[in-house]
């Protein structure tokens, strides 16, 4: 089993939880696994404009990878659920 990511710098919590909280809203509403990565990477690039595309991507990657490693319960709450009230009898 691969080794859990380390924490992210003082300077990255803040960009890290920003897309850990955007791919978990993206899941929440049902969204692909890939969808949800585009939607922590804008939020990534909210934070750092500046980075490229492979440096967006590789820090999305490591946000979601650290939260899904040290913050499961947080992560994936409500994900994979569906939303839909039962149907009446």
């Amino acid at each position: 089993m691969p080794e859990a990511p380390p924490p992210p710098t003082a300077e990255r919590r803040p960009a890290w939880r920003a897309a850990a909280v955007a791919y978990r809203q993206a899941r929440r509403d049902g969204t692909s696994h890939g969808a949800a990565m585009d939607a922590a990477e804008r939020s990534l690039r909210e934070h750092w404009p500046e980075l490229s595309a492979d440096e967006v991507s590789a820090e999305a990657v490591a946000a979601i990878a650290y939260a899904s490693s040290h913050h499961p319960a947080w992560l994936w709450d409500g994900v994979g659920r569906s939303m839909r009230k039962p149907d009446a009898f």
